[in-house]
């Protein structure tokens, strides 16, 4: 609805590749995002359940300390630092893929609104598949560096549906169009696989 009119009227060509990637790739990303979430095991399960006992019959319950010391002014220097290191390099690099790929200004805004509002929505779906997640996962130094170069990219994503939500229908599009059904499908096929399961024990 934008990127396709300014290119006919304004710039009187068309980037098929860009249009092509505009409209394919965040579909692509948000189920790449959901479908690769991985789901809780049996003994995760089992934990959970000793869990909420142990809490029931109030035995065994670890005291969880939460520190309140804040930082001080040089720890805030340097962590905003390495923040706009991460930050620009990450925005810098996506900006100059585009840029290598022909993109014109209208159709990298889109691309990178679009970047921080699927990151986030899909990083939010993650969050709430693995919230009853207790099973322990070692994070590999490359993983720690995705994290920290796709951390810019989310928290922006944050921040514009936080400022933004009630005015940008691009936001209310994604929340409800999309983030919702792939909820309902995720929930509909997990249901479909213990059903499957219950018959293959009943031998049916």
């Amino acid at each position: 609805a934008i990127e396709l009119p300014y290119e006919i009227f304004i710039l009187e060509e068309i980037n098929y590749l860009a249009l092509g990637i505009n409209i394919i790739f965040f579909p692509i990303l948000l189920m790449a995002m959901v479908k690769t979430v991985k789901l809780p095991g049996e003994s995760n399960t089992d934990k959970v359940a000793a869990g909420i006992q142990a809490v029931i019959e109030n035995e065994g319950v670890d005291t969880v300390y939460v520190s309140t010391k804040s930082r001080d002014i040089t720890q805030n220097r340097v962590f905003l630092f390495f923040y706009a290191f991460f930050f620009s390099l990450s925005f810098g690099v996506v900006l100059w893929i585009l840029l290598e790929l022909g993109f014109n200004w209208v159709s990298i805004t889109l691309f990178m609104v679009f970047l921080c509002f699927v990151s986030y929505f899909g990083l939010r779906v993650r969050h709430r598949a693995r919230e009853w997640m207790l099973e322990e996962t070692s994070d590999s130094f490359m993983g720690l560096m995705w994290h920290l170069m796709t951390l810019p990219v989310v928290r922006t994503g944050r921040y514009l549906v936080t400022k933004l939500s009630s005015i940008n229908v691009i936001v209310l599009f994604m929340d409800f169009i999309l983030e919702t059904p792939f909820k309902i499908i995720l929930g509909s096929f997990d249901a479909f696989v213990s059903f499957v399961k219950e018959t293959k024990t009943e031998g049916v």
